[in-house]
C-alpha cells in the first residue's frame, strides 16, 4: 500500500517536472527571439540615426530645424533601445555560450564513418 502511494507520488512528480522543463524551454526560446529582434531593431535605429545625421550635414539641409528635431528624436529612441538591449544582452550571452559549446563538439569526417 505504501509502495503504491510512493509510486503514484513519484509519477506525479516526474510528470510535473517534465511539464516544468518543457515550459521553461519554451519561455527561454521566446526570450531569445525577443533578444534577437531587439538587437536587430537597435541596429536599424542606429543606422537610421547615422543616415539622418548625414542628410542633416549636407549643405542643402544644414541647420534645418525639422531634421534637427528628427535627429534628437532618433537619438532618444536609440538610447532607450540600447538600454533594453543591455538588459537582454545578458540572456543572449548565455545562449551564445551554450551554442559555442555545442559547436565545439568533435565532428566525425564522412570517410571516417565509412571505414568503421
Amino acid at each position: 500500500m505504501i509502495f503504491e502511494i510512493f509510486v503514484v507520488v513519484c509519477a506525479i512528480s516526474l510528470a510535473t517536472n517534465a511539464i516544468g522543463i518543457w515550459y521553461l524551454k519554451n519561455v527561454l526560446s521566446n526570450l531569445y527571439d525577443v533578444t534577437s529582434n531587439m538587437r536587430d531593431l537597435t541596429e536599424e535605429v542606429i543606422d537610421f540615426d547615422e543616415h539622418l545625421t548625414q542628410v542633416h550635414e549636407m549643405e542643402m539641409f544644414y541647420g534645418d530645424e525639422v531634421l534637427g528635431g528628427l535627429i534628437a528624436h532618433s537619438r532618444g529612441l536609440r538610447d532607450t533601445l540600447e538600454d533594453f538591449a543591455d538588459i537582454y544582452a545578458l540572456i543572449d550571452e548565455d545562449y551564445d555560450e551554450v551554442e559555442d559549446e555545442e559547436n565545439d563538439t568533435e565532428e566525425v569526417p564522412d570517410d571516417a564513418e565509412a571505414k568503421t
